[in-house]
C-alpha cells in the first residue's frame, strides 16, 4: 500500500513510498505541485508514526506533520491542501468519539485544531472551496453533505439522511459542488 505517480496516459509509473507494514493513502497534491500530503497507518494504530506526512513529488524529503495517539489522542487521516497551500484540512478521530471531526492545521503541521461543529461521517476527505473560505464534507448525524466556513461558523446541510451522498468536491466554477457515488 504505497503511493505511486504516473503520467496521465498510464506510463512512467514511479513508486514514491516504500514502507513495510503500513498503509499509505489519500495522497493530495499541494496547489503549487511541489509536495504531496498523505496519511500513513501502521497495522498497530497506536504506533507513534501514524499520521499525516508530506513529501516532495519525487518521494523524498518525507516529513511527519501531525501524528496519531500521541497527538491529543487523535488519529489523523485524509489530508487536503487549501487552494493557497497555507493550510491542510484532515479527518481526525479522537479516542472515545463516535464520529470523526474535520481538523485544520497550517501546511507545516503547526496549530492543528478541530472545527468544532464539523463532525464527519464515514471518512470522505474534506474539500476546500476554490476561494478557500469553506469546506465541504460528509457529515454525521444526520448523514449527508455539509458545508462549513473554515472558522467553524455557518454550517449548512446540503443533503440529509442520504447514506450514499459522499465525497464532495468543489468545481473550479464558483459555487458548484460535485458529489461522488
Amino acid at each position: 500500500n504505497d503511493i505511486f505517480v504516473m503520467a496521465a496516459d498510464g506510463s512512467h509509473v514511479t513508486r514514491l513510498t516504500k514502507t513495510t507494514n503500513a498503509y499509505e493513502g489519500v495522497p493530495a497534491w499541494s496547489p503549487d505541485g511541489q509536495q504531496i500530503a498523505f496519511d500513513r497507518a501502521f497495522r498497530l494504530m497506536h504506533d507513534p508514526s501514524v499520521g499525516i506526512y508530506v513529501m516532495n513529488t519525487e518521494g523524498g524529503d518525507e516529513r511527519l506533520l501531525t501524528r496519531g495517539p500521541i497527538f491529543d489522542d487523535v488519529i489523523p487521516a485524509g489530508p487536503t491542501f487549501s487552494p493557497d497551500g497555507k493550510h491542510i484540512a484532515f479527518l481526525g478521530l479522537r479516542e472515545g468519539d463516535r464520529a470523526k471531526r474535520i481538523w485544520l492545521m497550517n501546511a507545516d503541521g503547526t496549530v492543528p485544531a478541530p472545527i468544532p461543529a464539523a463532525r464527519s461521517g464515514l471518512g470522505s476527505v474534506p474539500s476546500f472551496s476554490p476561494d478557500g473560505n469553506r469546506i465541504a464534507f460528509e457529515g454525521h448525524i444526520p448523514t449527508g453533505i455539509y458545508v462549513i466556513n473554515v472558522d467553524g461558523t455557518g454550517q449548512v446541510a446540503l443533503t440529509e439522511n442520504v447514506p450514499n451522498d459522499r465525497d464532495p468536491d468543489w468545481s473550479p466554477v464558483p459555487g458548484r459542488l460535485r458529489l461522488g457515488p
